[in-house]
This record gives C-alpha cells, sequence and structure tokens, in this order.
C-alpha cells in the first residue's frame, strides 16, 4: 500500500505530528496531499511543505499568505529556488 493509499486510509484518524512532517517533506508526496498538509494547524508542517521541492507554485503562493512568518519564508524560498539563475 502507497503513502497516499495510507494517508487516506487513516484519513478519519489523526496521523502523528512525526507523519505529517515526514509526509510534507516527501518528494513522492502527492500535489493533492500537500494541498491538505498545506493547510494543517501545525506551522512546521505547513513550513515543511513550503520546502518541498514537488510542492506545485499555487501551493507555495498561497502559503505566502500564511499567518506565519516561517511559513511565508519558506514558501518564498520554495519558489525563488526554482527560478533559473541569471548569470
Amino acid at each position: 500500500m502507497t503513502k497516499e493509499a495510507e494517508f487516506y486510509k487513516r484519513e478519519y484518524l489523526s496521523l502523528t505530528e512525526r507523519e505529517k512532517e515526514t509526509m510534507a517533506l516527501d518528494s513522492d508526496t502527492s500535489a493533492e496531499t500537500l494541498l491538505k498538509l498545506a493547510f494543517d494547524s501545525s506551522e512546521k508542517v505547513r513550513a515543511l511543505v513550503g520546502i518541498n521541492r514537488n510542492t506545485p507554485e499555487v501551493i507555495l503562493r498561497e502559503l505566502q499568505k500564511d499567518s506565519s512568518e516561517l511559513v511565508q519564508r519558506t514558501a518564498t524560498y520554495g519558489i525563488n529556488s526554482r527560478k533559473p539563475k541569471s548569470n
């Protein structure tokens, strides 16, 4: 069973903070799951979504509007790290 399938299977059960943090950082986590994690009550989970290289830009743009400065900064970092560097 994939991580996503396990996540949805346990959707009505509470995941531990550690499990959510791990999923937020995992490059194999789907965009749909990252979207759910982007609105988690935990500032740390939201910040980790912001630094996941596979988080879609639309989610990062929403995270830039977060009430947490940490989350805003990680989302901005996530966006800026994708831009090609000019020489």
